[in-house]
């Protein structure tokens, strides 16, 4: 029986626990497939981001991060149409928690950076360097949930009310009997410039009309998917926070600190 002279201190415990549970860790490893890590691709292009309900949070990429090396992580992302005082949409990087039973849980968020952008169209990219705060490394050893890390948008400013345009037209029922409509010759203005005169016929239903036809802008802001999320060193990465360092070609600024209360898309 052990005595008070023979026990293993606390610290020792401790420590052989910690090599066990490593070890258990490494006998779990899947063996590698080939000497190549495959990642998902992901969409270059920049593509409208609209607002979702109430104008809150939502994704405009998923990266599952489960099993992360490295304490923090570097993403990418391009934008267009991202127009001061009109299109200034807000973007932020979340993680989460998926447990066992599909529940979502938010884990830790960057802060959020609100995207003025320019007077007129531009491309341009920016990148997020941030300390996700999941469990990586031998310490998800002792986590079985699932971690995502979203690049989430709303807005601060907009979308841009683009308003429809109206065009005379000539205009009748779907149903109605249509032979034709004359287009005599073409005539010159004073001015050197062609124009036809266009006549109904007698008899016809059809007349001239004003119609509303919609814009082929939206309105919204472009803003592509996340290009890569992926760990790295410290080494690599030294400018790393837990908020987020945030460069962007265009103008921007910080809007808030980080917020895990805020209304979120949590599907």
């Amino acid at each position: 029986m052990p005595t008070q002279a023979n026990a293993l201190p606390p610290s020792l415990v401790n420590e052989l626990s910690d090599l066990n549970r490593r070890l258990t860790s490494v006998e779990r490893a899947p063996a590698p497939i080939n000497t190549f890590d495959r990642y998902p691709s992901s969409e270059w292009e920049p593509i409208d981001r609209g607002v979702v309900g109430d104008n809150i949070w939502h994704a405009m990429s998923i990266a599952n991060v489960t099993g992360l090396v490295f304490d923090r992580i570097e993403t990418k992302f391009t934008t267009y149409g991202v127009i001061k005082g009109k299109r200034e949409p807000e973007v932020r990087l979340a993680a989460y928690r998926h447990t066992r039973d599909g529940k979502k849980q938010i884990v830790s968020a960057s802060n959020t950076w609100q995207l003025s952008g320019a007077d007129d169209y531009f491309l341009t990219s920016g990148m997020i360097r941030w300390i996700h705060g999941i469990p990586f490394g031998w310490n998800y050893a002792t986590d079985t949930d699932v971690y995502s890390i979203e690049f989430q948008v709303r807005y601060a400013i907009g979308p841009e009310a683009i308003p429809a345009r109206k065009y005379l037209s000539v205009v009748g029922g779907i149903d109605d009997p249509f032979t034709g409509l004359d287009l005599p010759e073409v005539k010159k203005d004073p001015n050197g410039q062609s124009w036809r005169e266009l006549i109904v016929r007698d008899g016809e239903k059809f007349h001239w009309d004003w119609i509303d036809v919609g814009p082929t802008d939206t309105g919204n802001a472009k803003i592509s998917a996340m290009q890569y999320c992926v760990g790295l060193p410290t080494a690599r990465i030294p400018d790393a926070t837990t908020v987020g360092t945030f460069s962007y070609g265009l103008a921007w600024k910080v809007a808030r600190s980080p917020d895990l209360n805020e209304q979120v898309m949590n599907l």
